[in-house]
């Protein structure tokens, strides 16, 4: 076997383009999942201590946030085979974004904010920057990877700024983006769903 031909030197390709694609998942992937899980056993200590209508309301809308960062990168995953040693590495990166959102979560109400919702930015960045060297290397015939890029990218800024803007309007603006990374796979003629390779 050719050095070409191991998978750490492979570059990325959609699953749709390859004869006998071999869809496994990676175990830079599989540590991402599980870094997500002590995210979310993060999210079940807080609500433990903060039992009360608006400590729900803050569980409900971190736990809807969380899911999309992990639910987006997934996707990525599964439209593009990406084993190479870059994607590795952009994966690590990724995986200290979730990190610092698993630290910020116990003061996520007060200090912890700013952390969690910047870490959360970074993390949607990352996302941008997989769909952008997706389209720069070629693999992508196709705008999908060119407008989920943009899309991305400005959903980072969104949750950027939301970080550093006075409380509540962090947190509305914040919501709004949340929203905007459903909206953005599901609206008519301009969503990601559009795409006959999604």
């Amino acid at each position: 076997m050719s050095t070409q031909e191991q998978s750490i030197w492979q570059k990325p390709h959609h699953h749709m383009d390859k004869e006998g694609t071999h869809q496994s998942v990676h175990w830079i992937e599989l540590f991402y999942d599980l870094i997500h899980v002590v995210l979310i056993f993060m999210l079940g200590n807080y609500l433990s201590e903060h039992l009360s209508i608006s400590g729900f309301s803050v569980f409900v809308c971190l736990f809807i946030a969380i899911w999309y960062s992990w639910a987006d990168s997934s996707v990525f995953n599964s439209l593009y085979v990406s084993t190479d040693l870059k994607h590795r590495v952009i994966m690590a990166a990724q995986i200290i974004t979730v990190m610092f959102m698993a630290a910020a979560i116990p003061n996520v109400e007060n200090n912890g904010w700013p952390y969690f919702a910047s870490a959360y930015a970074v993390n949607r960045f990352i996302i941008a920057f997989l769909y952008h060297r997706t389209a720069y290397l070629g693999i992508e015939d196709s705008r999908l990877a060119t407008r989920a890029s943009q899309n991305f990218f400005l959903l980072g800024l969104v949750f950027l700024i939301s970080a550093f803007i006075p409380q509540p309007y962090s947190y509305l603006l914040f919501g709004i983006g949340v929203i905007s990374i459903q909206i953005q796979y599901m609206m008519p003629k301009i969503g990601l769903l559009e795409y006959e390779r999604v």
